[in-house]
């Protein structure tokens, strides 16, 4: 320890494979063993480091070690694991892991992702001015100009207390100014009305960044007017690499694939919107003219995955450009009830107003059926809520368009009322209760 102290690798190399040898089950030396090979780039540090782990599985520094030299290898996904280990097992430890996973994410191109770690490490230590530097450039790339300037001026105010902190700022620094400067170009030339050499500038960002969302947007703004539609779609892909959440992108692009006559395609971008902000007014546009059993299908799919009170927000903006649609009417009630953090208020009120729903909006409606359900289990009325429940499934299989929407009935409903025994007879639609 003391040769590795004073930096005298190889004698330390050889001092540590002596301890191995003296104590083969102590986890220690061979992390330590594992660190000096790595220092000098050997691929023998992970056959060390993986020793080490197993015999000291808990020690945060030997997981955050281990995956650093896992990354530096290109090892991504035994990286991750071990650096999420790290993360799990200490805080003291978690800035660093936070680090290396952004850095995974960044590799496989999930700049979102790695963004998020950074800003998680950011949270967990905000004085290191490393976080900061790295943050900058990943703000740039995503379009996030003002994030990335305010990024900058941290790394540069905070102290200089970290290996290679130079060498990273000043890549900030030149990464950040360089796309800055590109874009700048690029607009100034299309004011001109230059077009083909802001093409250029927006494909040197590329060339820099292929995935920078602005010049991706830009090129698939300028190739649309022009209708290279695979242009188009190859720009719009590229910028939802580097922003998958970015909502504009995704309405382009089922815009495009309904340009095309690519029906599916245009449904599963529409999808991933409605996964992303069923209730954003760009989403809630390209939803109102879908047909009714689409609409319901997509909502009810989101709902499924814990988004019910934003699938009632849809419902209520979808509502106010038609009114009379009965359909968003009982999806509106059903979402209300189906959200797990709904009052005893909205569940007496929905129960009187679907306990009537069917004399005006006719009977065999399941989803109607289905509302009442959860709204009578809310309110302590269980056999009520078992006979609308059974009766919701038995119309849901009777009524044409509905068989793929079964299993979430079944799902939400079971979860209210439990098992659902649906051999019993059923009784008349006009079912009693005690109001």
């Amino acid at each position: 320890m003391v040769l590795h102290a004073h930096r005298q690798v190889n004698p330390s190399i050889s001092a540590y494979r002596t301890a191995v040898q003296l104590a083969p089950r102590s986890g220690r030396w061979r992390y330590l063993l594992a660190r000096v090979l790595d220092v000098q780039g050997s691929e023998e540090s992970l056959e060390q480091f993986a020793a080490a782990v197993l015999l000291l599985p808990s020690d945060p520094a030997v997981q955050l070690s281990f995956g650093n030299a896992l990354l530096r290898f290109n090892r991504l996904a035994e990286a991750a694991r071990s650096l999420q280990s790290a993360f799990d097992l200490s805080l003291q430890s978690s800035s660093q892991a936070c680090i290396g996973l952004a850095q995974v994410a960044q590799a496989e191109n999930r700049i979102e992702d790695a963004i998020t770690w950074l800003e998680k490490g950011r949270s967990i230590a905000p004085q290191h001015g490393k976080i900061h530097a790295l943050l900058a450039p990943l703000y740039q790339r995503a379009g996030k100009t003002e994030q990335a300037s305010r990024a900058l001026e941290e790394a540069r105010r905070l102290p200089r207390d970290w290996p290679e902190h130079d060498s990273i700022f000043e890549d900030a620094m030149s990464r950040c100014r360089s796309l800055s400067i590109l874009h700048q170009n690029a607009k100034t030339l299309l004011d001109r009305g230059d077009r083909a050499s802001a093409v250029n500038e927006w494909n040197r960002i590329l060339g820099l960044d292929p995935a920078n969302l602005e010049a991706n947007l830009q090129l698939a703004n300028l190739f649309a007017e022009e209708k290279r539609w695979e242009e188009v779609r190859r720009h719009l892909e590229r910028a939802l690499q580097s922003r998958p959440d970015h909502l504009q992108a995704l309405a382009r692009l089922v815009h495009l694939e309904r340009t095309l006559g690519r029906p599916e395609q245009a449904l599963d971008g529409l999808r991933k919107m409605v996964w992303i902000e069923a209730s954003a007014d760009v989403t809630i546009e390209l939803l109102s003219s879908l047909p009714a059993p689409m609409l319901r299908s997509l909502l009810l799919d989101a709902g499924l995955r814990g988004k019910w009170r934003v699938v009632a927000d849809a419902c209520c903006k979808i509502a106010e450009r038609d009114p009379e649609t009965k359909d968003l009417r009982e999806l509106l009630v059903f979402s209300r009830m189906a959200a797990p953090d709904h009052s005893q208020s909205e569940a007496t009120a929905a129960l009187a107003e679907v306990r009537t729903a069917s004399d005006t909006w006719g009977a065999r409606r399941p989803l109607t059926w289905a509302a009442r359900s959860l709204a009578a289990s809310s309110c302590g009325k269980s056999e009520e809520a078992m006979e609308c429940a059974r009766t919701a499934l038995q119309q849901a299989r009777g009524v044409k368009g509905w068989a793929d929407l079964v299993p979430i009935l079944e799902h939400v409903l079971a979860q209210s009322t439990g098992p659902i025994d649906e051999e019993v007879p059923e009784r008349s639609s006009s079912t009693k209760d005690d109001r």
